[in-house]
Parts: C-alpha cells; sequence; structure tokens
C-alpha cells in the first residue's frame, strides 16, 4: 500500500449508499497525526508563517486509538494530515511500539527524515510498511526549499536505507516530491540517486498558501510542464525507476481525440475512514480538519462515527452539491483538465465572492470563519 494506493476508492457496493448514512460497522482505514509541530520551515509551507506553532497528541487520545479504532483497521496512515512531523512527536515509539494488531496488515509513514537516528530507523523498519519521505529537489535547492542541508538528509536517508536490512520485512521507500515551478528542472537529479535508496518517487502538485507563491504554481506554464513530465518519464525508464506523476493527468488535453474525458468521481471515504488529529479532531479524511472531536475518552467511538456531521457528508459528498474541500480534492476532480477544474471551482465558489462583498459580513469576520472552511477564506 502506497500513500496513493491508500487513497484508492472502493468500488460502490450496498454500505456506501447515499441513504446508508448510519453507520453499525468500523472504518478500515485510520489516519492519525502524533503532532502538528515540524522542526523545518519551508519556503513553501503554511507552517513558516507561524513556525511556533503546533502541540502533540496526548498520550491519552493515542490509547483511545489503539484501544477503539485501530483493532478494526486493515490500513493505517501516520502523518501527512497536517504540516506535523511525526518523528518530532513525544510519543512517536510509544505509539510505534503499540501497533501490534493481526488485522493491521499495512502501516504507512509520512516523514521529512530529517530528525531520524538508529533508534528510530530500526523502530520504523521493524514497524512499517511503506515509508513516504518528503523532499523538494536535490543539493542547494533542496537546502534552499527546506533550510536543511542536503548532504545531512542523504546521510538519513542512508542510514534508513542500512536499517531496513536487517529486517526481513519488506519495507518499500517513496520519495514524494511537492512540485512547483522553481524547482521543476532540478527534480530529474533525483534519478541520479545511488540505487537502493529508494524505491519509488512521487512528483505532486503544489497548492500555494500565500499571494507571492502563486506564481510558482505549475498552471502557470503548462507547456512547460508537459515537456518536463515527458523528459522526466523517458528518465525514469532509462534508470528503471519507477515514478508517479498525479497532475500528469490534469495537464494532458482530455478531448475527443484521445478518448479522455475527465470526470468528478465518487468518494467513499466518509464510510471507509477516520482522520484523528493531535486534538482529537476526528473526519474522514485530510481535506477536511474536523467534523467532530473526541473530549471524552470514554466515549463510543461508532457515536462520533455516526454523529450528524458524519451523516450528513455522506448525503452530500457524492452529490451535485458536495462540500468546497470535497470539491477542490484531488480524489474527485484529479482526472479533470486544468480548464474543467477551474470552471467547476469558480462555479462553485461564486456565491462566496457574493457574500464577500457584503458589508455587514465582511465586517464580521468571525462569524464569516465560521460558517466557510479555513482553505476557501484562504483563497478568496
Amino acid at each position: 500500500m502506497s500513500d496513493s494506493i491508500f487513497w484508492d476508492q472502493v468500488p460502490p457496493d450496498e454500505s456506501s449508499r447515499a441513504d446508508n448514512t448510519s453507520l453499525d460497522y468500523y472504518p478500515t482505514k485510520a489516519i492519525i497525526s502524533l503532532t502538528s509541530r515540524c522542526n523545518l520551515c519551508c519556503w513553501h509551507c503554511r507552517h513558516r508563517l507561524n513556525p511556533e506553532a503546533g502541540i502533540d497528541a496526548p498520550k491519552k487520545l493515542l490509547d483511545y486509538v489503539i484501544e477503539n479504532i485501530l483493532p478494526f483497521c486493515k490500513s493505517l496512515r501516520i502523518g501527512g494530515a497536517n504540516v506535523g512531523k511525526p518523528l518530532l512527536a513525544e510519543n512517536f515509539n510509544y505509539f510505534l511500539k503499540s501497533l501490534n494488531f493481526p488485522t493491521l496488515k499495512e502501516i504507512l509513514l509520512i516523514t521529512n527524515l530529517t530528525l531520524l537516528d538508529e533508534e528510530k530507523a530500526n523502530l520504523i523498519c521493524q514497524k512499517i510498511d511503506f515509508i513516504t519521505v518528503s523532499l523538494e529537489g536535490t543539493e542547494d535547492n533542496y537546502t534552499y526549499t527546506r533550510g536543511y542541508p542536503w548532504q545531512g538528509f542523504l546521510e538519513k536517508l542512508k542510514l534508513l536505507s542500512r536499517a531496513r536490512r536487517n529486517y526481513p520485512k519488506k519495507n518499500q521507500i517513496c520519495l514524494t516530491v511537492c512540485t512547483f515551478l522553481k524547482n521543476l528542472d532540478n527534480l530529474p537529479k533525483l534519478l541520479d540517486l545511488e540505487r537502493g535508496l529508494a524505491d519509488k518517487i512521487v512528483l505532486r502538485d503544489f497548492h500555494a498558501w500565500e499571494d507571492d507563491k502563486k506564481k510558482d504554481l505549475l498552471v502557470n506554464d503548462k507547456e512547460r510542464v508537459l515537456a518536463f513530465i515527458e523528459r522526466f518519464e523517458k528518465k525514469a525508464k532509462d534508470v528503471g525507476m519507477p515514478v508517479e506523476i498525479q497532475f500528469k493527468n490534469r495537464f494532458i488535453s482530455h478531448d475527443e481525440k484521445t478518448k479522455r474525458k475527465g470526470k468528478i468521481k465518487n468518494c467513499y471515504f466518509p464510510w471507509t475512514c477516520i482522520s484523528i488529529g493531535e486534538s482529537g479532531q476526528m473526519s474522514p479524511c485530510c481535506s477536511i480538519e474536523e467534523l467532530a472531536r473526541l473530549v471524552n475518552y470514554n466515549e463510543n467511538f461508532l457515536d462520533i462515527w455516526n454523529s450528524e456531521p458524519f451523516k450528513k457528508l455522506r448525503r452530500t459528498v457524492n452529490s451535485e452539491n458536495p462540500m468546497h474541500s470535497c470539491l477542490v480534492c484531488d480524489i474527485k476532480t484529479g482526472e479533470l483538465s486544468i480548464e474543467d477544474f477551474n470552471r467547476l471551482v469558480s462555479k462553485k465558489t461564486g456565491l462566496f465572492r457574493k457574500i464577500i462583498k457584503n458589508k455587514f459580513l465582511r465586517q464580521n469576520l468571525r462569524f464569516l470563519r465560521k460558517i466557510l472552511p479555513e482553505k476557501l477564506l484562504n483563497r478568496l
């Protein structure tokens, strides 16, 4: 289970109908954020706006998840739902040592590796099936973007590679790269890395959190991106490195000639997955920050799983009027062309832009923050 496969959708069945909103079964997938703190201050990340922010998930919350959720799950994803870095969490080792459930078949970890030491490397290789390493480019490009020395990162990657040789369990190391125009020409150098340090490379699209970063969005130079995709895939084939370019379909023309027409996909995560934040916030995925919050550690998890916000999401996620967070999620719109995606989003946000122009609402920002998602407020 790579990170991409984790997000793959189960085929529709009787249990995921829009009218089946109250569930008597547990989710089969889980995402957990052990912390919202990060040790880096990357050029492209929203964390740099408030570098001191963040907390760790308390041990009581982790114990609740271990006792009430994970025994029923088949897949677990650690990290990636926020800017927090799991290896920074004070209970990281404790949590990994607790993952001894026979039902839990696949565990994925997302990390920048910069805090890796020998103890953590051995524990990761013992417990984790798929290790997703986030980075942006190589050499000076990486150092500039991450504020961390490239040679230091390489040493951590080599430490992880050595550690996994000591365990019969096969771990897969996947390099996941946030791709923007500033690092585009540097990325092919990733394919020159020493053999055995990585098993796969995944390129994902960049989403700007600040206005001055929007000039580096891939959509600003479609021709250059298409040329890069062709060049990168050719070199990857030559060196024998499996690659996945997640934004490729969005840049390829969808027309009658190619017989490829993008469409909005159905999402089944509200029926299959639970995401647990470091403060006890719960939702079905990383696109929606919170539908409910765990405040009582004696609470029955199925009561949360079937609370009204979860049931409402199940009714609307695959309807003609999904939440804005669902509409801009790649699960639902990743197959659309850039043009179709922009038309869809502008149609959906047109009403919100009219609301923003209302003098009364504009003067009551606190009210706006209650009714509009944070991601949408950042876009307006």
